[in-house]
């Protein structure tokens, strides 16, 4: 997985927030991601606001898509996020463990009437 604008978006936000002091060689990096630069300023504007609902969750999820350089590395997070089970998923529905590969239907089942019936309300 390659995750150098991660790497970039994080080292643009400690120089550029906290003064870190960063070799030459690595702010001439930087600077060649442009992305990296946008998103890193993306995240300063909003650092202390709130997700405003799920539009909100939808928003921070695709933008932690576009961190990932490769196509692939973005699908795989979103498929990831939209179907990969977590503590939520099992709080929500108490099933036997033998029931466990269940839970990756259960997730999106539950995100849609979580967040996707709420948007239509």
């Amino acid at each position: 997985m390659d995750l150098m604008r991660i790497l970039h978006i994080g080292l643009f936000l400690a120089h550029d927030l906290l003064d870190a002091k960063l070799p030459p060689q690595i702010i001439s990096e930087i600077e060649r991601d442009s992305t990296a630069q946008k998103m890193a300023l993306q995240i300063s504007e909003k650092f202390f606001s709130e997700p405003n609902g799920a539009e909100g969750i939808i928003e921070i999820y695709l933008f932690w898509a576009r961190t990932r350089e490769r196509l692939s590395d973005r699908a795989k997070y979103l498929f990831l996020v939209g179907f990969e089970p977590n503590q939520a998923d099992y709080d929500a529905f108490h099933m036997p463990e033998f029931l466990y590969p269940f839970y990756w239907i259960v997730r999106p089942v539950r995100l849609f009437c979580q967040y996707g019936l709420k948007r239509r309300i």
